[in-house]
């Protein structure tokens, strides 16, 4: 199932949605500097065993209102799964959104774009896909001193479909900026 043009006009909605709020989130966001509004961060996982899964993502940040934070990210993946002899890298983008309906919680819309290897393929190589999802839902945001910002979420993947890289259609997610 494709949604193609459907997740920009998501990302889109979400970003309009944000410069109509009146109340502020963020103290004196009018007044920071292009360096203030730039945050650095990203996620890191790691599990061992039979399913093996390193995965780092690296992300700019970028507070554009009171109300809402975009960024950028890049993401690797190295996956093992033992019992499916399967072992691959998993590469793409992704273009997170958050829009802060209270100082500690917010809505979520994010896109990703993924190169990976299907399952059934094994280690050769051949059959590389580009998977979109795209996915919604919220989540908690923890501003713990000065820029940083740490978020919890749980997300929906919208265009999960039987060629989805995930077992699911459900995702959490932490993200760390600073």
């Amino acid at each position: 199932m494709k949604y193609g043009p459907m997740k920009y006009v998501l990302h889109l909605a979400i970003a309009l949605l944000s410069y109509s709020v009146s109340a502020q989130l963020v103290d004196n966001s009018r007044e920071m500097s292009l360096k203030d509004r730039l945050l650095f961060g990203g996620n890191f996982s790691a599990a061992f065993g039979n399913f093996t899964q390193v995965m780092v993502e690296p992300s700019v940040g970028f507070i554009a209102t009171d109300r809402y934070f975009t960024s950028l990210g890049i993401q690797y993946n190295y996956i093992q799964i033992k019992y499916l002899d399967y072992r691959s890298s998993w590469y793409g983008f992704r273009s997170g959104h958050q829009y802060w309906v209270t100082p500690s919680l917010f809505l979520a819309g994010d896109a990703e774009l993924l190169n990976w290897q299907p399952y059934a393929t094994g280690i050769d190589g051949s059959s590389r896909v580009w998977a979109e999802s795209l996915f919604l839902g919220g989540g908690v945001r923890i501003q713990s001193g000065g820029r940083s910002l740490f978020s919890v979420s749980l997300l929906y993947n919208v265009a999960y479909d039987s060629n989805s890289p995930y077992n699911s259609a459900w995702m959490p997610r932490i993200n760390l900026f600073f």
